[in-house]
């Protein structure tokens, strides 16, 4: 076993101590720094995540690897990204039972269902410690608290039992006063493939001791001895491995879909190559019901499909309930800098509060047969009956291709043969051959 001074002087920075007499930080970070050293982890490839609390300063500045000193209750989305970034991470986060299971509670439930692979180290002092002893997520029934004075009315939080229902591929629980288990606990979690959860019962004579009635430093470690077991009745002084199984781990099953989606990207550029398209900024506007946002999908990715970059993006809000909502689809042959331009180069509308909203600017505006209001004074304007085409062809929702027909016909924005492949691969196949039918007689008849 290591020696205490040479840990000291392999895995610590020499820093002022900020933990309160009596404090279990100090005591984590011993057993951290030995399951380190124990597994020979690379210092250079340890990524440490802390919260804020008393728990973030345990690694934080004093172990001797990069960390990331994240805000309250964030620590465990800021792990998630760095390891999605940087998989080969071996990523560590501390966290406390106010910080981790309060306001970052939703960020370690979705972390413990994403299985994402990286040791959370929870020190629950049943209490927020650094800010003035408040009640916490995990402070006992009927406890005194700084904002409790009269006894918690809340129940606590079972913290690992809540990780293992999220999903939690390793789960375990021990106490300051239990460090040789705990080390060899950190250890094994350090050796998982996924998300691994240690909740680490810890002592605050400063806060939970003085106003809870838990006692100094030497009772609250008793304390733990005596009524924490592996048998105990209450499982939130339960001890040992509740959990260890293997699931599919987040970076992994990305990799995948990445690799799935460029074989398919492949295939798509290998099958579906069509001539060139014009680099343009087009605004599709109506109502809701009427496809807006699948007709900038369809045209989106028929812009793709001849070589183009494209940016589709759509408006969302009460307007989906039938307001004037609006698609934009911008194509380039160049990288697309300039996401939100003012505007379009084409408004293609199909209602009149559409084109009361969004006709101003645009020099080329086409316009379906429905739509009565007098456009800008200046623009361009072709009308294409696409409601009427589409229903004599028996299907009222396939306007939205009919007027993408027209689009093709006046502007030479797309060929008709890329919107007809991109109506079949992006729309339900229940519909994909009348809306086709449909953008194709519109096309013509705008031609003509």
């Amino acid at each position: 076993m290591i020696a205490m001074e040479e840990l000291r002087q392999k895995y610590l920075r020499v820093r002022p101590f900020p933990f309160c007499p009596g404090c279990g930080g100090g005591m984590v970070l011993n057993a951290f720094s030995r399951a380190i050293d124990n597994l020979k982890i690379p210092q250079e490839d340890i990524l440490i995540i802390a919260g804020i609390g008393c728990s973030a300063w345990i690694p934080s500045p004093f172990f001797k690897a990069d960390t990331l000193h994240t805000t309250h209750g964030r620590s465990l989305a800021f792990g998630t990204g760095s390891k999605v970034a940087n998989p080969k991470l071996k990523m560590i986060a501390f966290t406390g039972d106010g910080d981790g299971t309060g306001i970052g509670g939703n960020h370690l439930i979705h972390a413990a269902r994403n299985n994402v692979d990286m040791v959370v180290l929870c020190i629950n002092n049943n209490i927020y410690g650094m800010t003035g002893g408040q009640v916490a997520p995990t402070t006992p029934h009927e406890a005194k608290t700084a904002t409790t004075p009269y006894g918690n009315p809340s129940n606590p939080f079972d913290a690992c039992k809540l990780v293992e229902g999220a999903g939690a591929t390793f789960v375990a629980r021990w106490t300051t006063a239990h460090p040789p288990q705990l080390q060899k606990t950190i250890e094994k979690a350090l050796q998982h493939k996924g998300f691994s959860f240690i909740e680490v019962m810890s002592q605050c004579p400063t806060q939970y001791g003085r106003k809870a009635g838990g006692g100094n430093a030497i009772e609250m470690l008793g304390r733990f001895k005596a009524d924490y077991s592996t048998g105990a009745a209450d499982s939130r002084m339960r001890l040992g491995e509740f959990v260890n199984i293997e699931k599919p781990e987040l970076c992994e099953e990305i990799d995948k879909m990445v690799a799935k989606a460029s074989a398919e990207k492949r295939e798509i550029s290998e099958q579906k190559n069509f001539a060139d398209a014009t680099p343009m900024h087009v605004r599709i506007a109506g109502k809701g019901g009427q496809g807006i946002v699948l007709a900038g999908m369809v045209l989106g990715h028929a812009f793709a499909s001849c070589g183009m970059n494209v940016l589709q993006t759509q408006s969302y809000g009460s307007e989906a309930r039938g307001g004037a909502c609006k698609a934009d689809v911008i194509a380039s042959k160049e990288q697309i800098n300039d996401l939100s331009p003012e505007n379009p180069d084409v408004l293609v509308v199909m209602g009149n509060e559409a084109l009361e909203k969004y006709g101003k600017g645009a020099p080329v505006i086409i316009m379906d047969d429905t739509v009565t209001a007098l456009p800008p004074e200046g623009a361009k304007v072709v009308r294409v009956p696409a409601t009427k085409i589409a229903k004599e062809l028996g299907s009222a929702m396939s306007a939205n291709a009919g007027m993408l027909g027209g689009l093709a016909a006046v502007s030479c924005a797309v060929p008709k043969e890329a919107l007809a492949n991109s109506i079949k691969e992006t729309v339900d196949a229940r519909f994909a051959e009348t809306n086709t039918k449909v953008m194709e007689k519109c096309f013509e008849g705008a031609k003509n």
